[in-house]
């Protein structure tokens, strides 16, 4: 998954085909997948403060906003891709934090009515369930409508993980710059 997002984010600034953009990502996905575990660190340890650890990751997720894509495209390390992200957003805090409002929204959206299905297909497991008092038996007989919708839900989340790395990609080419105009 990580291999596809890094070939996304340079296809998505490159505009090139995917093959060109699945060869660039082999050279860069070690630095990706550096920052990716400092990242995940940094989330880990400021989780674990008490009462305010889902806060401080949030303000650290919104301060880091450009940092995959500045990973993929930017020609910094993974420490120095860190330090240009959070000068990005110490000179757009406004526009970076309406930007991520507003992408995990719409991601929130697309992840929701992709698993619409799935969630009736659920209620109505349970609901027939209700009746007899044997879940595994109603579970057994949904099966195969579970799958199908589980499915569908999977696909809104590669969905929603797909408009999100071009909706970043497309915030970071605009405050560095980069943008290729059409």
């Amino acid at each position: 998954m990580t291999f596809i997002v890094v070939t996304l984010i340079h296809n998505y600034a490159s505009r090139k085909s995917l093959s060109n953009s699945a060869s660039f990502a082999k050279s860069v996905y070690l630095k990706f997948i550096a920052g990716m575990i400092v990242l995940i660190i940094i989330h880990m340890l400021l989780g674990l403060v008490p009462f305010i650890g889902f806060i401080l990751t949030i303000i650290v997720s919104i301060a880091l906003f450009t940092l995959q894509p500045g990973l993929v495209l930017g020609r910094h390390g993974v420490l120095q891709s860190f330090s240009v992200s959070y000068s990005a957003f110490k000179r757009n805090k406004l526009a970076l934090f309406m930007a991520s409002v507003i992408m995990v929204v719409i991601e929130l959206v697309i992840v929701f009515i992709f698993a619409i299905p799935f969630i009736a297909a659920g209620l109505l497991t349970v609901f027939s369930a209700a009746g007899t008092g044997q879940l595994t038996a109603a579970v057994a007989s949904k099966l195969p409508l579970l799958a199908v919708t589980g499915v569908i839900m999977a696909v809104g989340f590669a969905l929603a993980t797909l408009f999100g790395t071009g909706f970043q990609t497309d915030v970071y080419l605009q405050l560095s710059k980069k943008r290729k105009q059409k």
